[in-house]
């Protein structure tokens, strides 16, 4: 079952010229009068009536619910722009602080890099110095031996000298014997 919402409508001819009317304003084609039941034009009327409240009640609604939109957007804009403002404000202050920031990390950088050339060079100095020690350190270690060495010898020599002495004392003693036989 379709419903249509075209009325049914029947094809009447009517006389080319009224009686009232110039024949030049009247058209030589037969006129189209659709007759439609009274009960359907009054139901669309009603509905066409219903049509046009309901739009007239969705337009305002609309037009309504605009004002208010607008409304709720004003008010909440002020406190929004406010934060936006200090957001501004805050993000360049933290701009600032991360340049001041970005700026101490690269006088710290070559501060760090100073330190570390200085303790390669402080390395360096300690592996030479320690070199120089462990040669120190054998020559003491050589020198010891060779002073106990040279002790050794001094005590030798001084035994050699006593036993030279005691020999001369008594060579001394015979020369006197042999001068005073003489």
């Amino acid at each position: 079952m379709s419903m249509s919402t075209v009325p049914n409508v029947e094809a009447v001819s009517k006389p080319d010229v009224l009686s009232s009317e110039p024949s030049a304003l009247v058209s030589k084609e037969p006129a189209i009068i659709a007759e439609i039941p009274s009960l359907d034009v009054t139901a669309k009327i009603v509905a066409v009536r219903d049509y046009a409240t309901a739009l007239r009640v969705v337009n305002y609604d609309k037009e309504t619910f605009d004002w208010r939109l607008y409304l709720s957007i004003n008010k909440k804009e002020a406190p929004l722009l406010s934060y936006q403002a200090g957001f501004k404000k805050e993000d360049s202050a933290y701009f600032v602080e991360i340049k001041a920031a970005k700026e101490e990390r690269a006088r710290l950088n070559i501060y760090i890099h100073q330190l570390k050339t200085k303790q390669n060079q402080k390395r360096v100095e300690a592996r030479s110095k320690s070199q120089e020690l462990e040669t120190l350190i054998s020559e003491v270690a050589l020198t010891n031996t060779l002073s106990s060495q040279v002790i050794q010898a001094i005590s030798h020599l001084k035994e050699q000298m006593m036993i030279e002495l005691e020999s001369s004392e008594a060579l001394k003693t015979k020369i006197r014997e042999a001068l005073e036989n003489f």
